[in-house]
């Protein structure tokens, strides 16, 4: 890690000398034209057009600045995702590994990794092809803005699942700066750094970025290390056709220091569970990605081609195994869209098809302290999915419109087991899974910016090789797709000095997909299989509101309506104010007369869970205030309902300087009164039957302090 530092800090001191870029006007007119005649870039959108572009959803949808989440500090995937409604993520230890749910999405997944969301770099899967994921893919410093679809509004991806899905999108060398560095340091000894850099030259555009970092972590066995390189190069080939080429490579090491006890949690957070550090367990992931986007857009017509290769190499020390996966994906997706009016009437359709193919190679080792031992079992899996949707948005009138859609999806999941040996359990077989996921929904616009929506549809998720493959069942289980039909209405938009996201939904779900105690024929064991009907009812809340403005810096007009400058274009208008920023989620999922758990609630996420800040903005970019976050009721660990989590609130505070360019710096506090609480768990069947692992609490950070530094040219 000590040679990514170096190598970081001799890029940006070696790249800051050889821009002669900088100095050389005639390279640079096409960024300082102040006729802004630049071409826009095809294959990326901008922000505030994709803003525009979401805004006209059927559903439920968030378009995320990545300046939000670069005022303070950035160790997490929860430190870019908090202020997103309806985004539930915790990490589970330290950086790299969180927990991250849309609907009670992938919720059975307790421990590592996630299923259920649909991740996406630029529009294309980060997924692997059998549709579980890994965070330490992405790195969103690199990240231009995020978008959100919640549920069934992401067809356009061709996602099906019940969470929806979550799209990373880059910058490009239209909307990056020419030389950018970031540079934070904080509690636990955790660095993170960041150089990158963006040019528009002619036809041609380009961004890179390099970033590393390394943390001791609040708990024994939590050391954590990465570096990221993430960049594309475009080129503009006519005025309706661009294309651009994505390089991506990634690793990551990452110490488990597992679970705890409730009572182990309470008496020293900071330990690690000690079979974890007696047996090394580790995540160490490596992530290369090469992919090439086209678009062509004239007039109501654009039409995009992707593809993709994904090769990871996944070392996992777990439990008594050592897992040496080696992951190859490929895809790719055609995509046309048309805004040709139909009987005089605005019109949006949208169709495409995104196959995709991937393989694991698999060999299964006894851990010895990290290291492989005896070979015991050996793996090959090849999962393959063909998505074909189409949607089209019918304008009734000019304010209200009406969609419908559906996707139609084919899965195959198939494993082979290589390894024939002796009392070796054949975990060989084959699945395939097809399902249609239809939509229909209605959208109004109260005014130009907000709007009312409501809509029917239904999600389709066949299971992981993760759920499919147990080292206690002959063949591959016997699970079926999970599926759901979801009512889902709510309201977005924003009202003087007010701006809201609200959705309530409540989704039927059938065979969704759940550990359950069975009898198998080795023996009893804990195995992931389809509970009958279960119930996930929510509401997903954002509301912001501008407490107070003007409070020691007054508003100038520039010609425009004084109301509309001070409520709308901050910081623009000259004005200060005082900001509140919350989040919201109520989640109730149960079974439904379930055999085993009646109709108890779904373990692994809380019931109510509420995040606000009160920051103090000044147009100068200074910002300060307070934030907190609260679960006010503790929920279950188990099915069964009888190991609970207690209620916790930790108070933070940042203070920091953001202008549009130059010097930024942040200071910010985290748990202040250093709660002891838990971040996250994981789920188990009965907690007190015989031999139950208690060990499944994850505790979150205590009291820590971060500061960072970023100068932008």
């Amino acid at each position: 890690m000590k040679k990514n530092l170096f190598f970081l800090l001799l890029l940006f001191n070696t790249t800051a000398e050889s821009l002669p870029l900088l100095n050389n006007s005639p390279l640079l007119l096409p960024e300082v034209l102040v006729s802004g005649k630049s071409p826009a870039c095809l294959t990326i959108e901008e922000f505030k057009q994709k803003q525009e572009e979401l805004s006209k959803r059927i559903g439920a949808v968030e378009v995320i600045n990545a300046d939000s989440y670069k005022t303070g500090r950035y160790s997490t995937l929860k430190d870019a995702l908090q202020w997103a409604p309806g985004v539930y993520v915790q990490p589970r230890f330290g950086q790299e590994e969180s927990r991250i749910s849309i609907r009670g999405s992938g919720i059975a997944r307790g421990n590592c990794g996630g299923r259920g969301i649909q991740l996406l770099q630029d529009g294309m899967p980060i997924n692997f092809t059998d549709g579980t994921f890994n965070m330490q893919s992405i790195e969103p410093l690199a990240t231009r803005y995020m978008e959100v679809y919640r549920g069934a509004n992401s067809l356009e991806y061709g996602s099906t699942n019940l969470g929806g899905a979550i799209n990373f999108v880059s910058f490009s060398g239209h909307d990056a700066a020419p030389l950018s560095a970031r540079f934070d340091y904080g509690s636990f000894n955790t660095f993170k750094g960041q150089v990158s850099s963006g040019l528009l030259l002619g036809r041609y555009d380009y961004y890179s970025s390099l970033s590393t970092g390394f943390t001791d972590g609040y708990r024994d066995h939590s050391n954590q290390s990465n570096m990221r390189f993430f960049s594309n190069i475009g080129d503009r080939i006519s005025e309706h056709l661009e294309t651009r080429l994505y390089v991506t490579y990634v690793q990551t090491r990452s110490q488990m220091p597992g679970g705890l006890t409730e009572a182990q949690m309470e008496s020293n957070p900071k330990q690690a569970n000690p079979i974890n550090s007696a047996n090394n367990w580790q995540k160490d992931y490596n992530f290369l990605r090469v992919a090439e986007k086209t678009t062509w857009l004239q007039e109501e017509n654009r039409i995009e081609a992707q593809c993709y290769w994904n090769h990871v190499q996944f070392t996992h020390h777990a439990m008594v195994l050592f897992l040496q996966d080696v992951n190859d994906d490929v895809g790719f997706m055609l995509q046309w869209k048309n805004e040709k009016e139909l009987f005089n009437h605005k019109n949006k359709c949208i169709l495409g098809f995104n196959p995709s193919w991937g393989l694991t190679d698999e060999p299964v080792y006894f851990n010895n302290n990290g290291n492989a031992g005896e070979q015991i079992d050996h793996d090959w899996q090849v999962a393959e999915n063909f998505n074909f949707f189409l949607q089209d948005q019918f304008y009734l009138t000019d304010k209200l419109s009406t969609v419908v859609g559906s996707a139609f999806s084919y899965a195959l999941r198939q494993n082979r087991s290589l390894w024939n040996q002796p009392n070796n359990i054949d975990n060989s077989g084959l699945q395939t899974y097809g399902g249609a996921s239809p939509q229909w929904g209605l959208l109004y616009d109260i005014t130009p910016r907000s709007q009312l929506f409501g809509n029917i549809s239904r999600s389709f998720s066949p299971p992981s090789f993760a759920e499919l493959v147990n080292p206690r069942y002959e063949g591959i289980m016997p699970l079926k797709a999970t599926t759901a039909t979801t009512l889902e209405s709510g309201t977005r938009g924003g009202f003087d000095r007010y701006r809201w996201d609200l959705a309530y939904y409540y989704s039927w779900i059938e065979n969704e997909i759940f550990p359950y105690s069975v009898t198998t024929p080795t023996g009893p064991a804990i195995l992931t299989t389809n509970a009958g009907e279960t119930v996930h009812q929510g509401v997903e809340l954002g509301f912001d509101v501008a407490l107070l403005d003007a409070l020691f810096c007054y508003p100038t007009t520039g010609g425009k309506n004084l109301d509309q400058q001070k409520n709308y274009d901050f910081p623009d208008n000259g004005s200060d104010r005082l900001y509140l920023k919350q989040v919201g989620l109520w989640n109730n999922f149960h079974f439904v007369n379930d055999s085993h758990y009646g109709n108890n609630s779904l373990p692994g996420i809380p019931l109510l869970y509420y995040r606000a800040e009160l920051l103090y903005e000044h147009p100068s970019g200074f910002y300060a205030g307070p934030n907190v976050e609260w679960v006010p009721l503790g929920y279950h660990v188990d099915a069964a309902a009888t190991l609970y989590t207690k209620p916790y609130a930790i108070l933070g505070f940042k203070i920091g300087y953001r202008p549009k360019k130059g010097l930024s710096l942040y200071l910010e506090a985290v748990n202040l009164t250093n709660q002891t609480y838990a971040a996250t768990t994981g789920i188990i069947t009965n907690a007190q039957a015989p031999h139950a692992d208690l060990a499944q609490f994850f505790p979150g950070d205590g009291a820590s302090l971060y500061t960072g530094i970023e100068y932008t040219f």
